[in-house]
């Protein structure tokens, strides 16, 4: 009797957690869609990425549906080396673009989307009314889930915008871009979770939204300054660096992309939990 009750508690426990995160998450999600930072970051994202690579897609001549110009041969080889080149050669070299200008931009897109997730709360004191209700883990698991929808579907609406594009234009096979699209967008939702589970950290340490975005450009900063002047080992780098693990997302050794994955899930769990962690502690 005592086991079963303990199991009841447990479940009960269990689906309150889950119940709370569904609901932390789509209030995030809702807000996001509702504010005008979100319908701005949207539209940001279609003029400087969507447009101008929709653009390339109508001045290419269908010949070079399936090349990559030599300048951006050489870019793809300089950040992520000969064997990614090779990978992404059988794509349309705008949708390319794009996945490479958004794995670019993620980290800066995370943190404007994400700098006062955790932070306003703080600073009106509306959190503390829901620690009282929930449990901190599930507040951090339902922003952090939000947050992390958010981004990808962005992202997933600019590629499909495009792949849209080239098959209108080229009238080619849809097969080639539809899957383009998927798996161009698939590297880009895995590197953007660590920068998701950083700009939550950074905003429940910062506090305010003003220090949260200051915060969070001087950590992504530092993290493209370690990675320039390869302050850090290979090994070292791969787990301390999310960026580093871009080519492995990117390319066809799908063993890779499950070890990347892996470094990248142990990275956002360790963000999560000091983020937990921290929130507990502090006076909110």
């Amino acid at each position: 009797m005592r086991f079963s009750a303990s199991n009841a508690m447990t479940a009960n426990s269990l689906s309150e957690w889950v119940l709370h995160t569904s609901y932390t998450s789509w209030r995030e999600l809702a807000l996001a869609a509702g504010t005008r930072r979100g319908r701005a970051l949207a539209l940001a994202l279609l003029l400087c990425a969507v447009l101008p690579s929709a653009f390339r897609v109508w001045m290419d001549s269908p010949a070079k549906f399936g090349a990559l110009p030599k300048q951006q041969v050489s870019s793809i080889a300089t950040l992520y080396g000969p064997d990614v080149v090779r990978d992404l050669a059988a794509y349309p070299s705008a949708m390319v673009s794009l996945c490479i200008l958004t794995l670019l931009a993620i980290p800066l897109l995370a943190m404007i989307a994400g700098h006062d997730n955790i932070a306003r709360d703080v600073a009106n004191r509306s959190l503390r009314s829901v620690v009282l209700r929930t449990s901190s883990s599930s507040i951090v698991a339902g922003k952090f889930v939000g947050l992390w929808v958010t981004l990808g579907a962005l992202l997933l609406l600019c590629q499909l915008l495009v792949a849209v594009v080239v098959v209108v234009i080229v009238r080619g096979p849809m097969i080639v871009p539809l899957g383009a699209c998927f798996r161009l967008w698939l590297a880009c939702a895995l590197s953007s979770a660590p920068y998701a589970a950083l700009a939550l950290l950074i905003s429940t340490v910062a506090g305010s939204s003003a220090r949260s975005m200051i915060g969070g450009f001087a950590v992504i900063i530092l993290l493209v300054f370690v990675r320039i002047n390869r302050l850090l080992s290979p090994e070292l780098a791969l787990w301390l660096l999310p960026a580093q693990n871009d080519a492995s997302l990117l390319s066809s050794n799908w063993p890779g992309v499950a070890s990347a994955t892996l470094r990248l899930a142990v990275w956002t769990a360790a963000a999560l939990l000091l983020c937990v962690v921290y929130l507990k502690r502090r006076e909110i």
